[in-house]
Parts: structure tokens; sequence; C-alpha cells
């Protein structure tokens, strides 16, 4: 028999109801997967649930003693680890995965070898299954191979930059080498920060090599009145300064980023989606020492675009105008390693 190279892991906290859902849809992959759930709120409906697949020999429950999201998170992954894991994947408990996403993710990391990070793209549904075909997290803003549907490579720094203005790849679209980068990772990601721990992860364990790009669609994102990110709102703002601070650490080994967001946008092509990602940074770019500069640099490119910025209403009551800035990069052509 063979033995699983990809492992599920599956963080979980009081819903019963969706693991249940989560766990027959992971059981259905094309390949052999490990299923690790991690079990933070211990209840007795939960185990129950993961009774029904004891006897499988590639499924357990443990007990997880997390306090917050990414702790379990990374108590998951922390189990993987021990168990051996080549390759990991984060599962949200109310989540589900195409059958094939395991064993094109496998595929992918042996066609990349110096790629750290898998990602693909979920659509969203609701819980009954139905959503829109537009809406979608589509992962990282670059070229795909659409009509073969061949996963690509690309410069992994780009995924530390994108971190202050997009959640490039949000699970369990993305899959993870499990290597001393990896757990690494695990070891200095700050626990603070729950909701944007999805931007920092891919950012750790890409920069310095490769990140692989899959067009083909991971699986489907339940949206529904129990999401973390809908129940914990109010919390997300003060959570973006730890989170920015991490990512700083990782931009002091990327001298030269200026250049590789300039080229990233040269490849983009698309002013009115920098536009977008300038007002996202807006109110959160003073709580990173890289965070104003990136914003200096959407500001530049869309000035010099004729895109209309409106000034922000402190500005205006205090000078009338927003500041005036002047171009330091130079857009050039960005091709990706296939």
């Amino acid at each position: 028999m063979t033995e699983p190279r990809l492992t599920l892991g599956i963080p979980t906290l009081d819903r019963p109801e969706h693991l249940s859902e989560a766990l027959q849809n992971a059981m259905g992959q094309q390949v052999p997967v490990r299923i690790i759930v991690s079990d933070q709120g211990q209840t007795k409906d939960t185990r129950g649930i993961c009774d029904e697949w004891s006897d499988h020999p590639w499924f357990r429950r443990v007990d997880s003693p997390a306090t917050c999201l990414w702790e379990n998170w990374r108590f998951a992954a922390e189990m993987a680890i021990a168990d051996g894991a080549e390759f990991f994947t984060w599962l949200q408990d109310d989540d589900f995965l195409v059958e094939t996403f395991a064993r094109r993710a496998v595929k992918s990391f042996d066609a990349f070898k110096d790629a750290n990070v898998y990602c693909s793209n979920v659509a969203m549904c609701y819980g009954n299954g139905i959503g829109f075909l537009h809406v979608r997290n589509w992962g990282p803003k670059v070229p795909v191979d659409l009509i073969r549907g061949r996963p690509m490579s690309y410069p992994g720094n780009m995924m530390v930059i994108a971190g202050y203005f997009d959640s490039w790849c949000m699970s369990p679209a993305k899959s993870f080498r499990v290597n001393d980068q990896f757990k690494r990772m695990l070891e200095t990601m700050p626990s603070e920060c729950d909701c944007l721990t999805e931007r920092l992860d891919v950012a750790a364990c890409a920069i310095g090599n490769k990140y692989i790009v899959d067009p083909r669609a991971a699986g489907h994102w339940n949206i529904h009145d129990r999401n973390e990110s809908q129940i914990t709102g109010e919390k997300q703002p003060a959570q973006f300064l730890p989170a920015f601070e991490y990512l700083d650490t990782l931009m002091d080994q990327i001298p030269d980023w200026r250049q590789e967001l300039a080229t990233w946008m040269a490849c983009l092509g698309n002013a009115n989606l920098v536009k977008t990602y300038f007002d996202s940074l807006r109110p959160h770019r003073t709580k990173g020492r890289y965070a104003q500069q990136v914003f200096d640099v959407f500001e530049e490119l869309l000035i010099a675009s004729g895109v209309k910025i409106e000034p922000e209403k402190d500005a205006v009551e205090s000078n009338g105008k927003a500041s005036d800035l002047v171009a330091t990069t130079t857009p050039t052509g960005w091709t990706p390693d296939q």
C-alpha cells in the first residue's frame, strides 16, 4: 500500500456540523493522504465525529492545547512533522477539497524541486453548495497556463511583499514542503495576528526560493455565520501591527524588493487593481517599516497612470492635498520560470 506523502491538518474548534463533511470530503482524494484533526475544543460531539474514522490507518485526532486560532494551526502542523510528513496542507474544518488536490500538489512539488509553496485557488460557496462563478479566491495574481492547466513557478520573494496588501493564497488552496524553512516559520510566526497568518505563512516559506501556481481549483471555501473572519472582525485591525512587524523582518532579507515589486506590477499591467491594493493598504501603511514604502510605490504608479487619488480626510483638513512623491522604480518585464 502506497504511503501518503501529503498530510492534511484540520484545526477545529466546536464545529462538528462542518467537520463531519470536511472529513468525508478529505478522505476522497485520488492519492492517499494522512489526516490529523487538531481538536482545540475537545467536545463530545467533535470526538464522536472523529470516532467514526478511528479505524482508518491514516487518520488520527489529537487534543490540542491551543488557546487561539494560530496556535491550533501550528499544533496540527507540528503533529504532521512528528509523523514524518513530506508535504503539508491546512484544511479548515468547514472547507472542501476537490478529489484531485493532493495528487496535483504532490506532482507539482516533484516537478519544481526548488519550490517550498504550492498555491492554487478556491471557489466560494454557501453551506448549501451554491455559489457564484465570479466569486473566487484566485491565489497569487500572476500569469498562469489556463489552456493546458499546467502549474508554473515564480520567485518567492514577491510573496513577502504582497503580504502587506493581499492574502495571496488562502487555505486550503496551498501546501508546503516540510523542511527546515517550514519548521522555522512555525517557530517564528506571531500568535496574536490570527486572521493575517494566511499572508505570513506563504511569505516565510517562499522567501529566497520559488512558489508554484496551479490554475486548477483546490476546492471550496464555505461561507457561513461562523467563519472566523466574520466573528472576529473587530479584532482584526489590531492584528496588522504584529503581522507587519513580522513581514518587516523578512523584507530586511530582500534588498532589491522595489525592483521585484515594480517588475510584478509591470507584468500585472492593471492600474485599477493596484488602486484596490492602494486603498487596502492605506489605513495600515504606518504599521510596518516597509508598508509605507510599498504604499508609496503604488501611489507613484497611480499618479503616473493618471488614476485619480482622493486625499485622506485628515490630509485634506491639514494641508488640502495628499503628499507629493518622487518615482523611485522603473518597471521592467518579469518572465516566469517554467
